[in-house]
């Protein structure tokens, strides 16, 4: 499995999925937050992701807030990078103007505009009360955008979902919101670790102070083909978790990790020509008394997740 073979999976997959009446607009699948699973679309001319839920109507300042703390999980990730959709100005594709003066350019309103990313999904990408596509949970009303009028910051921009107007209002006013994040929204490639090899693979073995650990495992894609250090853009690292034995949760000790040969001192594993990751582990940083439990995991899990993992431990007496 190539890079290229990666990621033409993820375009088959997206592509696979149904799509709104405009190429731009694609479906990834469904999201899941505090307000329930609601479809996640893609915008390929905007390069921004939709999450298909009407925030009930309240002032610009909350419906901000709102945007900015959602938490939207899909697969094994959960994106938090939320805003409301922009309005940017200049925009000529607008059937009127506004001219605010104090050096300040044309402001585009009413209809036909194209420029916004709500104008652009209503007038370009089709997405209207009547032809709503995979976005059913968008109302005919008025939605705040994130976008200040910069000319009176006492006010914001709005788009109008029942005619296809883009104006501006004060911001004590209650409208709607729908959340957008800038990207694609992935699922994890699932990825399968096979290993550690003897004399790790039977549990935690019991060491003298300053050992070397030779650490080796293979990594499978779904379909058992052998993961290289050319599928992957984040190569996959080492954990290392402290259990005194005595109380309390185990410390995260990865820091103090030494590589001997094979790794690196970022804690990277280092493909080898035997077609294995391998991380040589030096021990001379870990001296306290207690278990020390050993895992490989993903460098980017917005990339690919580890599961099953592999583990290993070693205790020092």
């Amino acid at each position: 499995m190539k890079k290229l073979i990666m990621l033409a999976g993820i375009m088959a997959m997206i592509l696979g999925f149904s799509m709104q009446a405009h190429a731009a607009l694609n479906l990834l699948g469904q999201g899941t937050s505090v307000h329930g699973t609601y479809n996640l679309i893609y915008d390929t001319d905007f390069d921004i992701t939709w999450y298909d839920f009407s925030n009930s109507p309240t002032n610009w300042a909350n419906q901000v807030a709102w945007a900015s703390g959602l938490t939207v999980t899909f697969g094994s990730n959960t994106y938090d990078d939320w805003r409301l959709p922009t309005t940017t100005q200049p925009d000529s594709s607008c059937s009127s103007h506004y001219t605010p003066g104090d050096s300040f350019p044309l402001q585009g309103a009413g209809l036909n505009c194209t420029g916004s990313e709500m104008g652009h999904l209503y007038n370009v990408d089709g997405v209207t009360t009547s032809t709503p596509g995979d976005f059913q949970n968008l109302v005919a009303h008025l939605y705040w955008s994130g976008t200040e009028y910069a000319p009176t910051t006492g006010a914001a921009w709005l788009f109008n979902r029942n005619d296809g107007r883009q104006d501006r209002n004060t911001k004590g006013y209650g409208f709607y919101a729908v959340a957008v994040r800038p990207g694609l929204a992935v699922v994890s490639e699932p990825i399968s670790c096979v290993g550690f090899e003897p004399p790790l693979a039977s549990g935690p073995v019991t060491l003298k102070k300053n050992r070397v650990l030779p650490l080796k495992a293979q990594l499978l894609d779904g379909a058992g083909n052998i993961v290289t250090d050319s599928d992957i853009a984040a190569l996959p690292v080492l954990q290392v978790l402290y259990d005194s034995g005595i109380r309390g949760d185990p410390v995260d000790v990865t820091n103090d990790a030494l590589p001997a040969g094979q790794g690196t001192e970022g804690n990277q594993f280092v493909f080898t020509d035997d077609l294995k990751w391998q991380f040589n582990l030096k021990t001379r940083n870990y001296t306290a008394v207690g278990t020390y439990n050993i895992t490989m995991v993903s460098g980017d899990d917005s990339e690919y997740m580890i599961e099953p993992m592999c583990e290993a431990g070693f205790v020092i007496e």
